[in-house]
């Protein structure tokens, strides 16, 4: 029926928004390391060009 139809596509859909959301939560963990590691290697440099001036 019908309504069996839409049930099951909605479920199709919940689980398609689910993966997205899980996908982008691993994406924004992945640029939180990013950003870190990035600033770990800027204060890196910040330190040697004290050390030689």
């Amino acid at each position: 029926t019908l309504k069996q139809i839409l049930r099951t596509d909605h479920g199709a859909h919940a689980d398609t928004i689910q993966t997205l959301l899980e996908k982008a939560q691993r994406d924004i963990t992945d640029i939180d390391h990013e950003i870190l590691s990035w600033s770990k290697k800027s204060f890196t440099l910040l330190r040697k060009v004290n050390f030689i001036e």
